[in-house]
């Protein structure tokens, strides 16, 4: 068990400071000043710059995964994991750019695309789990890809549970006071 002592130390480390705290502070910062609209399209557009510039990086090591005669192993699911990740995340901040340029239409969020692009963001999110230890024996440690195989299942049941009962009300009410107007006041105004 961490103590107190051990927490505070962590919490104050020049690295969890510069990498955690900082980058999230300025987020925050500029959100605070800064209309949601043009601040979305703007983090659109880094997103899927740096997503493609991952999967460009990552795209060599993805085919020889897949095209290679040894086994599969730890380290090609990693590497799937990341290609497949990336592509997805650049898949969908491409669609969410396209959307809002179009103006929203509905029909633009329930598509084969829209399917397709989650489907390849949870391969990824699946690869990565078949690749405990590729990087290091304790990275992630088996006991949190329990954990997190049981949290997981856990926020799928309760997505599932959403469907059955209302909670357009509490959707509602989780929206920035200064964004709640942006909002729409029900799920058939989407």
């Amino acid at each position: 068990m961490m103590s107190l002592q051990d927490l505070t130390a962590r919490l104050t480390a020049p690295r969890f400071l510069r990498w955690i705290v900082l980058p999230h502070l300025v987020f925050f910062i500029v959100a605070w000043f800064t209309d949601a609209v043009p601040l979305i399209a703007v983090l659109n557009s880094v997103d899927i710059s740096l997503s493609v510039a991952v999967c460009i990086a990552f795209l060599p090591s993805a085919l020889d995964a897949v095209f290679q005669e040894r086994p599969a192993d730890k380290a090609v699911f990693l590497t799937l994991g990341v290609f497949c990740g990336w592509e997805g995340n650049s898949l969908r901040s491409g669609w969410s750019l396209a959307w809002r340029a179009l103006g929203m239409p509905e029909w633009f969020a329930n598509t084969d695309i829209t399917s397709y692009i989650l489907f390849v963001i949870g391969a990824g999110a699946l690869y990565h789990l078949l690749a405990p230890g590729a990087l290091d024996e304790d990275v992630p440690p088996r006991r949190w890809i329990k954990i997190g195989a049981w949290v997981g299942i856990g926020i799928f049941l309760a997505i599932i549970l959403t469907y059955v009962h209302d909670i357009e009300t509490f959707v509602h009410g989780l929206a920035p006071p200064h964004d709640r107007a942006a909002v729409p006041a029900g799920f058939r105004d989407l």
